[in-house]
């Protein structure tokens, strides 16, 4: 199955819109070529600081809004970035990103090297970063958050 997979950056509470919309129709977004939450969790494993990585489970990784559901085979599928996940990667430097980007392709679930070039990783996770930096900010005043949405 070929499926089409985004970060979107939103308002929290605008999370069910991209069910019905996709992300091209007005809000900021990532494409992310095929990645799926189980490719990011292992990106989150290896974001964490040296003595915590480990790999990651599905019960701490990315929960399906509300109205989107999880048994439906043909999507699309929305769910919350976790909190922690958009703290370490609003946290990346050029340092950090590149030694993501070596131990994410030595992970569980790693980005396939033809579709994800190293350059590619890189700048992906240069714009994660800037994304997660904007919810991180607007935590007090207009809360965003940062969703993955997959469709078949």
């Amino acid at each position: 199955m070929n499926l089409s997979s985004h970060i979107v950056l939103a308002q929290a509470i605008h999370g069910g819109l991209l069910l019905e919309h996709p992300p091209e129709r007005g809000w900021p977004h990532v494409d992310l070529r095929g990645l799926t939450d189980q490719h990011l969790l292992a990106l989150f494993a290896v974001l964490l600081p040296p003595g915590a990585a480990r790999d990651m489970d599905e019960a701490e990784g990315f929960a399906h809004i509300e109205a989107s559901e999880p048994s439906n085979p043909a999507g699309p599928w929305v769910m919350n970035v976790p909190a922690e996940l958009i703290a370490l990667l609003a946290q990346l430097d050029d340092a950090s990103t590149a030694q993501a980007v070596q131990r994410w392709r030595k992970s569980a679930a790693p980005p396939l090297p033809d579709v994800w070039p190293a350059d590619a990783l890189a700048g992906l996770l240069a714009e994660l970063q800037a994304m997660a930096q904007l919810v991180q900010a607007a935590r007090t005043t207009d809360p965003l958050q940062l969703f993955l949405r997959i469709a078949a």
